[in-house]
């Protein structure tokens, strides 16, 4: 398991001052870019330097309860199932009590990578390297 903390910043909310739900799955993703920058796979490198990208190919959210502007938040982001050429993810966002002991549950995602070579956008076998990387969440 991989855990990333942030505050909800102002921008991220809509007109109701609510964080709006797209936003949900950014928190998800800065939560599994800093997973990999922490291991020395950070998406730069795989972009400038590797013959695969890893893209997203289904993403869900289940909401249990809003976030605002101010709330410290931990994403924990945990690996769910591997195949051949594809990974997902299991993400749970919690919210910081008021009291400040405890969290509680806002929302539970699900992220679907897919490794495919970039230069011919077929599916490849997950490299090695990357099923290191994933066996540490």
């Amino acid at each position: 398991m991989f855990e990333y903390k942030t505050v909800i910043k102002l921008h991220e909310a809509d007109a109701a001052g609510i964080m709006f739900f797209a936003n949900y799955f950014r928190l998800v993703h800065d939560a599994f870019e800093a997973f990999m920058d922490a291991n020395g796979l950070g998406p730069g490198k795989i972009l400038k330097e590797r013959e695969y990208i890893l893209p997203l190919v289904h993403a869900s959210m289940d909401y249990k309860s809003s976030l605002y502007p101010g709330d410290r938040v931990t994403i924990r982001s945990m690996l769910n199932n591997t195949k051949n050429s594809s990974f997902i993810l299991r993400h749970e966002i919690l919210k910081l009590n008021g009291d400040g002991k405890g969290e509680v549950i806002t929302a539970i995602g699900e992220t679907v990578h897919v490794s495919i070579d970039r230069f011919t956008g077929k599916k490849v076998p997950l490299p090695e390297e990357l099923k290191v990387i994933l066996s540490r969440m």
